[in-house]
């Protein structure tokens, strides 16, 4: 199967909304974004000029397409766009903002608030805090938890489902899956499957 016109289109829809804050340029098989206002790539400033993202079909999650920044890091699934766009946003900001609204300090997380949230639970759950078969705290209590919006936990949630991690039942809650110590190393401690 040929997911090229797929992956183009994605890919040309991404640089659609990236260009009203970047400069997007789409080739026959990558995006290219450059902020205008970041003079040089400089990781320690947390804050990158330019990126080239690709769209490709990613194998831990059954062949779906997924958006990748050039150092191969899983952005989002194609088909999630604002979720890649804020993903995006984020790391590529000048002007980062804590989640009061202020300047971002030095050394200060600006992932967005689902992606923080996914972390800190995966690591928990990789460290057995919540083992498996365990149940999830109720999205309310979580939020609360994590200050977050209701929105943010449900897409941190769905993180934690993409990853295989845990399970949602209808009508009893979100429960840790159970399954051997050895298929939950393959979730990378630094988001990468």
């Amino acid at each position: 199967m040929n997911e090229y016109p797929t992956s183009h289109a994605r890919l040309a829809a991404l640089g659609t909304r990236l260009a009203t804050q970047f400069t997007a340029e789409l080739s026959s098989r990558e995006l290219t974004v450059r902020n205008p206002d970041v003079s040089a790539c400089c990781e320690d400033a947390g804050r990158c000029r330019s990126d080239t993202i690709t769209c490709r079909p990613r194998p831990e999650d059954s062949g779906a397409l997924w958006f990748f920044t050039s150092w191969k890091e899983p952005i989002a699934p194609a088909d999630r766009l604002i979720e890649a766009v804020t993903y995006v946003q984020g790391y590529m900001a000048v002007d980062r903002v804590n989640r009061q609204g202020k300047p971002a300090e030095e050394g200060q997380d600006w992932r967005p608030a689902y992606v923080r949230v996914a972390e800190d639970l995966r690591d928990r759950i990789l460290n057995g805090e919540f083992p498996p078969g365990a149940l999830l705290p109720s999205e309310p209590r979580l939020s609360a938890s994590y200050s977050v919006s209701r929105t943010s936990l449900r897409n941190a949630i769905r993180q934690l489902r993409d990853w295989g991690l845990i399970e949602a039942r209808q009508g009893t809650g979100t429960y840790v899956l159970s399954r051997p110590a050895a298929l939950f190393d393959s979730v990378a401690l630094d988001g990468t499957s």
